[in-house]
């Protein structure tokens, strides 16, 4: 994925590089989840991101966990596996402006 910049206010600045520690956080834990078939922590993670995201200012965030809670209510594997892949690629390839 390109490197991208994400233009967040300053006045977040103090809690932005703890959620995105979250989120990092959050790529094992859904990992594991969808290992374990728990399909209800893996929708859980995803509201709470589609929850998050926005709220900080990282709407792809907000996406992928609408995404996570779909899949996850139709148990499906491939797709959950994809948006994991995706959000790993997506903040690796960020890069945070505050303005």
């Amino acid at each position: 994925m390109k490197r991208q910049q994400i233009e967040i206010e300053a006045d977040l600045q103090d809690l932005v590089p703890n959620f995105l520690e979250h989120k990092r956080s959050d790529i094992g834990f859904i990992r594991l989840a969808i290992d374990q078939r728990d399909f209800q922590a893996v929708s859980e993670i995803g509201h709470k991101m589609k929850g998050e995201g926005g709220s900080f200012g990282f709407d792809a965030v907000t996406v992928m966990g609408a995404a996570f809670e779909q899949a996850a209510l139709h148990q499906d594997v491939a797709s959950l596996n994809h948006t994991l892949e995706e959000l790993a690629e997506y903040l690796e390839s960020i890069d945070v402006v505050y303005i």
